[in-house]
């Protein structure tokens, strides 16, 4: 009977350092989202780009933004996140003259491409 005991003592004992091992071991995310609030966030970033009707990637995935600013000039923008494509109805409509906030807790901060129908400029603030 003691030996039973010693026996699934060790085998419990062996789970559970196993488990702590991994836990230990595991990512977390260095990208949670926006700035927290009341804290500043830097600007890492500012880079002026053209759209045209050929979709292009445009930002280059990065892990620690915690937003993303986009200004239009003349043209309005199909912007997709991720691998897709834009396109002339697919895509996240951004108007011309305007400039939008994208939170990275809710667009992240991957690679992200631009579609227009016309040619114009785009301008990009990243924050960090």
């Amino acid at each position: 009977m003691k030996k039973i005991k010693k026996y699934i003592l060790f085998v419990s004992g062996g789970v559970l350092l196993a488990s702590l091992i991994y836990l230990a071991g595991s990512s977390i995310p260095s990208t949670l989202g926006s700035a927290p609030m009341g804290l500043p966030a830097g600007s890492s970033t500012v880079s002026f780009i053209s759209a045209s009707s050929t979709a292009g990637f445009f930002i280059n995935p990065n892990n620690s933004c915690s937003s993303r600013i986009i200004s239009t000039a003349s043209t309005s923008i199909m912007l997709s996140f991720g691998s897709t494509t834009p396109t002339a109805d697919r895509g996240h409509w951004q108007a011309a003259s305007s400039t939008i906030a994208y939170d990275s807790g809710l667009y992240g901060c991957g690679m992200w491409s631009v579609w227009s129908d016309r040619a114009g400029t785009i301008s990009i603030t990243e924050f960090q």
